[in-house]
């Protein structure tokens, strides 16, 4: 059970025998940090929200849970969801403050942990239940840029949002200008969505069953995230290989191109060959 409600370091807590500066707490309190669950949008959606659900889908009423311990309380995200589903600021405790905690009784939900977690159809329910005022019918075509991040960036960009608004006529969407309501809003409201990896694709979760979604990446990173995302929504995913813009660059070579080590590594987009598969995947 140490490795379940920890949120790291269960190997050194197994060390010790007693917690001398443990943090009090009476009544019923829900477990719900993790270890990915501190800032990120998409942990924050597929593994830490799913938790609370659980609770819900076992019985349990929100209301008559006297506390709540989640990684910290700072993203206006964080705070936006947690009033959605009704949980107050004064019953929120971050295991940030205090990490050692000692509770009356403790409801500990299972971890519903990205990237490895099944894709349970019931979480994507579950965010559209709690996010989505109603489902939309209109067909927008959506293309959600990386601008204002220092990784994983299209370098041609640009040339990019170009061709997709000329040829395609996509809306090119700066997620994390919007708050989560709306970013769940325009993703219900798409019949199409491009975007290479980042948090920001989480959103695909409020689609419709149907849409299509394709996700770029660079040549030398992957990650089976949204794609199984995507099938818990009933989307029709599709995956686009960017190129490898400097054969001479090592992808661990981080002091020529700070931006060139596994995982965040920038994107080329070779933008004919996006065309082509968008020309089979729309028409």
């Amino acid at each position: 059970i140490i490795d379940t409600v920890s949120i790291g370091g269960s190997n050194i807590l197994r060390a010790f025998k007693k917690f001398d500066k443990s943090y009090r707490l009476n009544g019923n309190v829900a477990f719900i940090s993790q270890y990915f669950g501190a800032v990120n949008y998409c942990h924050w959606l597929l593994d830490i929200l799913p938790r609370v659900g659980l609770l819900e889908k076992c019985g349990y009423d929100l209301d008559k849970i006297d506390y709540f311990i989640f990684n910290n309380y700072k993203s206006k995200f964080q705070k936006d969801s947690l009033n959605r589903l009704g949980i107050e600021k004064d019953r929120i405790i971050t295991s940030g403050e205090y990490p050692e905690i000692r509770a009356q009784k403790l409801l500990v939900p299972s971890l519903h942990m990205h990237p490895g977690n099944s894709g349970s159809p019931w979480v994507a329910q579950f965010l559209q239940d709690k996010f989505l005022e109603s489902q939309s019918s209109k067909k927008r075509r959506i293309y959600i840029n990386r601008m204002g991040v220092d990784k994983r960036r299209v370098i041609n960009e640009m040339e990019l949002i170009d061709m997709l608004e000329k040829k395609f006529g996509f809306e090119n969407i700066t997620m994390h200008e919007h708050d989560v309501f709306e970013q769940a809003k325009i993703a219900n409201e798409a019949e199409i969505i491009v975007g290479p990896h980042g948090a920001a694709l989480t959103n695909i979760v409020f689609c419709r069953p149907g849409t299509k979604f394709v996700e770029i990446f660079s040549p030398v990173y992957g990650t089976w995230t949204y794609f199984i995302t995507a099938r818990m929504a009933e989307l029709d995913y599709h995956n686009f290989i960017g190129e490898d813009f400097d054969n001479s660059l090592s992808v661990f070579d981080t002091q020529k191109y700070p931006n060139s080590y596994f995982g965040q590594k920038d994107i080329m987009v070779n933008i004919p060959k996006l065309e082509s598969l968008l020309e089979k995947i729309i028409y």
